[in-house]
């Protein structure tokens, strides 16, 4: 019996974990039910996004105060938000195609810079653009392998700075391709 508890508290948490792997732990933000703390370490802008069914339990339990409404019910539990709640339902959630927001695969972004897709590899390293969501995507194709896709925004960083060193082109991406080798070494 506690061994079933114990199993299922620890795929409930296997759950958690997997959801913030997918989402990206910049990206979540925790709410503490016991206290009603909220933590994070980005929250954009003052709304906060609810899910319609939670933000109509929470109206049963709770009196929330609009702005230049407040009396006082005699200890009656209240909620005193500053911004705006909205429920789900109003947001409008992006088509989430990585064809669409990732359209370049390595061979392609090399194409469409004029430079070998290594050197591609090498400034995505350099740069870390791996790491980031809004330049690379990696798109799981079995149990060991994936495509590793990049953004508009990566082709525009990875152009710029190709832009910069216009000049000595050549002998910048031989000293780039020397540390990615050297750390190639080491590792």
């Amino acid at each position: 019996m506690i061994y079933d508890i114990l199993n299922k508290e620890r795929t409930a948490m296997m759950r958690h974990i997997e959801k913030i792997a997918r989402t990206g732990p910049q990206k979540i933000a925790m709410i503490d039910l016991l206290t009603g703390k909220i933590e994070t370490d980005k929250i954009e802008g003052t709304k906060l996004i609810m899910d319609k069914k939670l933000l109509d339990d929470l109206k049963e339990k709770v009196k929330f105060i609009e702005a230049g409404h407040f009396t006082d019910t005699g200890g009656a539990p209240t909620l005193k938000l500053i911004g705006e709640i909205m429920p789900v339902s109003k947001i409008i959630i992006p088509e989430l195609d990585p064809n669409k927001g990732y359209p370049y695969i390595q061979g392609q972004l090399a194409d469409k810079l004029g430079i070998k897709p290594y050197h591609v590899r090498v400034l995505v390293w350099k740069y870390k653009l791996k790491g980031d969501s809004q330049f690379h995507t990696a798109i799981v194709t079995s149990r060991s392998g994936s495509v590793h896709k990049f953004s508009e925004k990566a082709f525009d960083s990875l152009s710029d700075i190709l832009r910069e060193h216009n000049d000595d082109l050549n002998s910048f991406i031989d000293n780039i391709s020397k540390e990615y080798n050297k750390r190639e070494k080491h590792s």
